[in-house]
């Protein structure tokens, strides 16, 4: 979203990846999350936060899961590829097709090789076309709609392809900056700074979006940290939009190995009534930050807030 706000990305674009539709550099981000990218744009897309537009679709191969699939006819009877429109000539006599060349004699005269009927020149007989397969010999009216993997070559002529209802269809979509994306997204950095600077103001040191190494060599990633280097004191603080009892437990566990106090932001102020249970179990303390950007302890409680969670609360509540 700060890629988005800030203009170092104008939008996010999608690749297919074992015949799933993923988005990479969002990937990237979510890592710790297990991926889905397209769950994730789809819920801030739902909020209005992220608006997509709709690319056009592709086509996977059922086999390997990754070739592209392109357009092309087959025999309907072998399914070979080698099958091409060709001009035939047609037997006045016995209504039989052939290429021209089966149609010729060394005398001269045109011979239907299959009734021995004779005519005095090539012109003579009625022209046509049909797709004709060069592995099975057959002639057909029309082919046989098939789409080709680009990556895999398979048993039939010309690589390995499928009938077209067999591929795997995937739709895709561009996301850019929705009409509440940058408020949204001021909302959540508002917040982490105000707690940041509040720390600040009271002697910590302070780090936003930290990476910290804990004695155990768990890797904690936070978005506010706070160290007193001489009373060897710190504090931590999680900013979430909507926050889950598993966010307190995160942070209590992470609290407890860091030897720091725990924060708990919640960006809407309101708490499911068993999330501010456990945190009182787990002494973290609840604060929200107002518009003008004041912290307080004051925040709405709601009853089973949490059962109803979209995956774009699960995922800013999560404390890596």
């Amino acid at each position: 979203m700060t890629e988005l706000v800030e203009g170092s990305r104008d939008s996010y674009q999608p690749t297919i990846d074992d015949g799933v539709v993923t988005y990479p550099a969002v990937e990237e981000t979510l890592i710790d999350e297990g991926g889905q990218s397209k769950e994730a744009l789809e819920s801030l897309t739902e909020r209005g936060i992220l608006e997509r537009t709709f690319e056009g679709k592709v086509y996977t191969c059922p086999e390997c899961l990754e070739g592209r699939m392109t357009y092309t006819t087959a025999c309907p009877k072998c399914q070979s590829l080698y099958i091409v429109d060709t001009e035939l000539l047609k037997c006045g006599g016995c209504g039989r097709t052939a290429p021209p060349e089966e149609f010729e004699s060394d005398g001269g005269e045109v011979v239907c090789h299959g009734c021995g009927s004779t005519a005095e020149s090539i012109d003579q007989l009625e022209r046509t076309s049909r797709y004709r397969c060069h592995d099975c010999g057959e002639q057909h009216e029309t082919p046989a709609h098939a789409l080709r993997c680009e990556n895999r070559a398979g048993h039939r002529a010309g690589g390995f392809a499928c009938d077209p209802h067999d591929a795997i269809e995937h739709a895709l979509f561009q996301y850019r900056l929705g009409e509440s994306g940058e408020p949204w997204l001021e909302t959540q950095l508002r917040a982490r700074r105000t707690i940041a600077d509040a720390l600040a103001d009271r002697g910590y040191v302070v780090e936003q979006d930290a990476t910290v190494t804990a004695d155990s060599g768990t890797r904690h990633r936070l978005h506010v940290h706070a160290t007193d280097e001489l009373l060897g004191k710190g504090a931590i603080a999680a900013v979430h939009e909507q926050p889950t009892v598993n966010d307190v437990d995160s942070l209590e566990a992470t609290a407890e190995e860091l030897s720091a106090q725990a924060l708990l932001v919640p960006t809407l102020g309101i708490v499911d009534e068993q999330v501010v249970n456990r945190a009182e179990q787990a002494d973290v303390r609840i604060v929200t930050v107002t518009d003008e950007g004041n912290i307080e302890r004051e925040y709405e409680v709601s009853e089973n807030l949490s059962d109803d969670r979209s995956f774009l609360g699960r995922l800013t509540s999560s404390l890596r």
